[in-house]
């Protein structure tokens, strides 16, 4: 049987060519020969209309007192073309990034293991290095990684691994998003019970943690006080935290179901 074939992708902006020249570096020197970039949307070249791009300001005004940047909206946008691209190719498999990603050195192991020898997930988070990580199965006590729950799981959006079904349903539910990107992918997965799982040690590490270079809020806007929430909007956020928790919970119960090792 032929080995699956996986694409790697990289959202890269035009005009950041360090970071671009950094990531090349680094797959180069792990063997990926196959990466490539997606260029990504600018928030500055965004239309009027947002709605013509997919932002929901409306659901967004339900629960926030403040609309994503243009920078968020782009940043969004990028993923969903990331995952077109994707499915435009003839890839089993993509691992989509961020240009700030750092490869783990064994990275490639990790991959091996998910694509070749676990089986039963659709998404596998691969920076997993902040936050509790829940064990899942024991079955791959003797494997170069472990799958697990990140107890953060919509937080971070450097790297994922994803199937080709995982990424037409997510595609499709991109069409509309009125969060951060890494925040709208996670709410997706947990709310559609997308088979999801993290990986233990981590895969990808993230070059910028903190936010300290992003150019998502250059000028600190999305650092400033934002107006006060109505009441409305607070219950609406907090009715949203509570069912992120238990789609957090019901994916940890699906995982130790279904996932299984070849």
């Amino acid at each position: 049987m032929a080995a699956p074939e996986i694409l790697y992708l990289v959202i890269n902006l035009p005009r950041a060519e360090a970071r671009r020249t950094a990531i090349f570096r680094q797959a180069e020197a792990l063997g990926i020969t196959n990466l490539h970039v997606v260029p990504a949307v600018a928030g500055h070249d965004l239309p009027a209309d947002l709605s013509s791009c997919g932002y929901d300001a409306a659901k967004r005004r339900k629960a926030f007192s403040k609309d994503l940047l243009p920078n968020e909206i782009a940043c969004a946008m990028s993923h969903r073309k990331a995952l077109q691209t994707f499915l435009e190719s003839a890839a089993d498999y993509a691992v989509i990034l961020e240009d700030d990603a750092i490869f783990a050195p064994h990275f490639n192991e990790g991959i091996r293991e998910l694509v070749e020898h676990l089986q039963g997930w659709q998404v596998a988070k691969l920076y997993t290095a902040e936050g509790k990580l829940y064990p899942i199965t024991t079955l791959c006590a003797d494997a170069p990684v472990q799958p697990v729950f990140p107890k953060k799981l919509p937080w971070v959006a450097v790297g994922y691994l994803y199937t080709r079904a995982a990424a037409q349903h997510l595609h499709r539910r991109m069409q509309q998003f009125w969060l951060p990107a890494d925040a709208q992918i996670g709410k997706y997965l947990l709310d559609d019970a997308i088979p999801t799982i993290g990986i233990a040690p981590g895969l990808i590490l993230s070059g910028d943690p903190n936010n300290e270079q992003s150019t998502l809020d250059t000028t600190g806007e999305r650092r400033q006080s934002a107006p006060k929430r109505t009441l409305m909007q607070y219950l609406t956020y907090r009715a949203g935290v509570l069912r992120m928790a238990f789609g957090k919970k019901r994916m940890r119960s699906l995982m130790q179901k279904r996932l299984s090792r070849r």
